[in-house]
């Protein structure tokens, strides 16, 4: 997903889903930009950054189902 770019240093900024997504969109970064410039037929696009994904603060740690909680303090 683009989250940002900016147009005065042709940074634009990608935060994937997974991380394996953010490590092959740092190994294809030369052929991201060399595709979009030509597309647009400009330079404006210069560097792609990925982030990592940061979890929701919402959400938490994971907890275990109820079903599950109730089976294990039975033994």
């Amino acid at each position: 997903m683009a989250v940002v770019f900016h147009p005065e240093t042709g940074q634009i900024d990608l935060r994937p889903d997974f991380p394996a997504y953010a490590a092959q969109l740092r190994l294809i970064t030369t052929r991201i930009t060399a595709t979009a410039n030509t597309t647009v037929g400009t330079d404006a696009m210069r560097t792609v950054r990925a982030w990592p994904r940061v979890p929701c603060p919402r959400q938490g740690p994971r907890q275990r189902p109820r079903l599950l909680r109730a089976l294990r303090r039975r033994r």
